[in-house]
């Protein structure tokens, strides 16, 4: 038995691509720890199954891990684990074949549709309403996620666009989900068509959607990649790697790219119509990528032998 930590940069998307990875070691039966600086919306659920969490730095004075396997976006961490003599190899999600820099030990994950559920009496009341709000077979029911991860400065100017475009339009049918009540504050009242809900599971609720809004944040692109859910992409500018995750997928065929800054309700509309004339192109891209990711998938057990060989060598 070998004990493994992981130490993860703190998002969904993040944290979603080692639960499959971190669940097999454990069943393998070694023990495997997250930090307290990993913490994410899936940290109950881990727990619940037998992985364990540890304060960071304070416990690593008395719990040496066999292995611990690193963010590839905290390589500012690496120090602290040399000084300690502590084993680690770095982590990244292996987006549409593409993987980190060779020159780096990385080992690439694939994303996968595996998630821990999130249900909630608020969750239920939100997939009530849905078919509601679809009543009108002409209705368009597009979900924002704009706020899964942290949310860009243009975000809530970016809000009011929407609504304006919502008010112009009655077809399109907006669920906006938030974690900040100041983001949205200023934009009540909302017309009949848009609503707002805090962020929530969207296995459930994605596959009811039409069309998707998002930053390029990691997890809510898989989870629409999973939905068969186009995308139209909003990455802030200065978050490089929003913007890098959401050309990735849009050179896929899995959405569009525009410019939060530039948007106009004119624009929004014109963005979202370009979407829904172009469906069956975006739901044939997500599919492949879909084949594309559960491929790789398959190959888990060899990236868990290939940990354990780690433990016993001195070289990736």
């Amino acid at each position: 038995m070998h004990t493994f930590l992981f130490d993860i940069l703190p998002e969904t998307g993040h944290i979603r691509i080692t639960l499959q990875l971190a669940l097999l070691l454990n069943e393998q039966g070694n023990e495997v720890y997250y930090t307290d600086s990993s913490d994410s919306v899936f940290t109950s659920g881990l727990l619940e199954k037998g992985v364990g969490r540890i304060l960071y730095p304070d416990d690593l004075r008395w719990f040496t891990p066999d292995l611990v396997l690193l963010d590839y976006h905290l390589q500012a961490k690496a120090a602290f684990y040399h000084k300690r003599k502590i084993r680690f190899v770095y982590l990244t999600a292996s987006q549409l074949g593409e993987t980190a820099s060779p020159k780096v030990p990385v080992i690439s994950l694939p994303p996968s549709a595996y998630s821990i559920s999130l249900t909630s009496p608020r969750m239920e009341q939100l997939l009530e309403r849905v078919p509601t709000l679809k009543d009108d077979p002409s209705h368009v029911l597009i979900v924002g996620l704009l706020e899964e991860g942290e949310p860009g400065r243009h975000t809530k100017k970016f809000y009011e666009v929407v609504k304006n475009c919502c008010m112009a339009n009655s077809r399109y049918q907006l669920i906006l989900l938030t974690h900040d009540a100041e983001m949205v504050q200023n934009l009540f009242p909302i017309p009949e068509n848009m609503a707002i809900y805090r962020l929530l599971d969207l296995p459930a609720l994605l596959p009811l959607c039409d069309v998707a809004l998002t930053t390029g944040n990691l997890n809510t692109l898989i989870e629409s990649v999973y939905a068969g859910l186009p995308m139209v992409t909003y990455p802030s500018p200065a978050h490089t790697e929003h913007r890098s995750n959401a050309m990735k997928y849009v050179n896929a065929g899995l959405g569009m790219y525009a410019d939060i800054r530039k948007t106009t309700p004119r624009k929004f509309g014109q963005q979202i119509e370009e979407i829904l004339n172009n469906r069956e192109r975006f739901r044939e891209s997500s599919q492949q990528t879909q084949r594309l990711f559960d491929r790789e998938n398959k190959n888990l057990e060899r990236v868990a032998d290939r940990l354990l060989a780690l433990i016993t060598t001195t070289r990736l």
